[in-house]
Order: C-alpha cells, then structure tokens, then sequence
C-alpha cells in the first residue's frame, strides 16, 4: 500500500525454515520478487467489494497486491488446500471470494487465531512494539472481550457496544484507533442489530506507537 515500506517487514525466513522442519514440512517454496513479478509486470486480480471497507480504507491497494500474489502462487503449486489465519479475516474473505469467483480447484482453510498468554494476537510486527507498548497494545484484545461480554449479556445494539468499547482506548498514551466495529460474517457489511442465532466478526485496527496492529473475534449470538 502507499506509504509503507515493504522492505522493512519483519522477516526471518532461518527461524521459519526452523518451524517448518519441527512440523514435519517437505517443502518450502521461497521465490523471489523478480520471479513472481518478471520484467514488465501488469496484470492484476482485483476483488470489487469486501477488499474496498475497513482495511481497504486505510490500505489503499493492499488487497490488490493480497489476491495477485495469492493466485499467482495458487497457479504456480496448484494445491489442494490453502491455510491462512483468521487473525487476517478480511483478508480471509477476499481470498475466499476470489477462490470461489475465479473457481480455483483447491480448499481454503481458515486457522484459528494464536494468541500470548496474556491475550495479545500474535503477529510478526509485535517485535517492534516496547516494553511499554506490548502492555499497552492488550488494549485491542480487551475492547474485544468487553464486546463479546456485552452481547453475552443481552445488548444487540451494535454501535451502542463498539461506542463503549472505543472509550477503552482513550487513556492508552500510545494508542490511535483506525475502526472498532461489528460487521457481519460472511460479507462483512455494517451492521445495527445483532440477531439471534447469527455470526459477526469484532474487528479492531489500531496503532500502538508507530506500529499498527489488527484483531478481530468471531462472535456467536
């Protein structure tokens, strides 16, 4: 997307290699940039509306980038299943939608989120949080709980919770929230009211100093 700095992304492909062997993995595929994207690289796979809302708001373009380089790999290994963590669920969807769309003969699997024992997502940019940040950073994983609590408790007034939990936020020195809200669970439109006997995604985006940090939780009421 514009303004960030891909190069500066946390990478430790030893440490994955060390991971991947522990898990018992074949194979691992780790091509180049210039090999993905040769010579005068023009085409791309675009995803018209989940890749628009949310993330697609403060990330220009970074959905785009997402479904290209995912069917280019797809047509390149050609598998079975695909695995991809719901830490990322807007992405999971866009991906989801492109497979379907676009009819590619595999499986998509969503992973359950991993979380520290303190409750904080884990994610490959918590390395660039301080000491001080990582405990203020439980923010975002809180607001989620409190959401979860509330309608655990009988609120459906969507807004009236997010509202509620937004204020968590206020006297975290570090924190700049992008979004905090409730949206509906296969297509991710806004919602009001909350209804029995379906399914939401809680999504947060927020920055903790000058690292930006997403969360969500599926939520069943």
């Amino acid at each position: 997307s514009p303004n960030e700095d891909l190069s500066k992304y946390p990478r430790d492909i030893n440490r994955d290699e060390n991971l991947l062997v522990l898990e018992g993995v074949d194979y691992l595929f780790y091509p180049t940039p210039e090999e993905i994207y040769p010579g005068h690289f023009q085409t791309y796979v675009v995803q018209e509306r989940i890749s628009t809302i949310l993330e697609g708001e403060f990330r220009p373009t970074h959905f785009r980038g997402v479904t290209t380089v995912v069917a280019i790999l797809f047509n390149i290994v050609l598998p079975d299943r695909s695995y991809f963590g719901r830490k990322d669920a807007q992405q999971c969807a866009v991906l989801n939608r492109m497979v379907q769309d676009l009819r590619f003969p595999l499986e998509m699997k969503v992973c359950p989120i991993v979380r520290e024992k303190d409750g904080l997502a884990m994610s490959s940019r918590n390395v660039y949080l301080d000491h001080v940040e990582r405990g203020e950073a439980l923010v975002l994983s809180r607001s989620l709980n409190y959401i979860n609590e509330s309608i655990e408790a009988g609120e459906r007034d969507a807004e009236a919770i997010c509202q509620a939990a937004r204020k968590m936020f206020i006297d975290v020195r570090s924190a700049s929230l992008d979004y905090l809200t409730i949206v509906a669970f296969d297509d991710f439109e806004p919602v009001e009211k909350l209804e029995s006997g379906k399914e939401y995604f809680a999504l947060v985006a927020c920055r903790i100093g000058k690292t930006r940090l997403i969360d969500n939780l599926l939520v069943k009421v």
